[in-house]
């Protein structure tokens, strides 16, 4: 598929996690939770200007 689109469409650095127990869900609720508000101080991000 990925050369028939004719450039990668996997994101690189995914990984599957499999969620053991209530504080690694926790965890990843937060990291998930979280993100978005840190996304305005990541170095990759530029304002739209639509």
């Amino acid at each position: 598929m990925s050369k028939q689109v004719g450039c990668p469409i996997w994101q690189k650095g995914f990984y599957d996690h499999v969620i053991r127990n209530e504080a690694d869900y926790l965890r990843i609720w937060a990291y998930i939770d979280q993100n978005p508000a840190k996304w305005r101080e990541d170095c990759y991000y530029e304002e739209d200007n639509l």
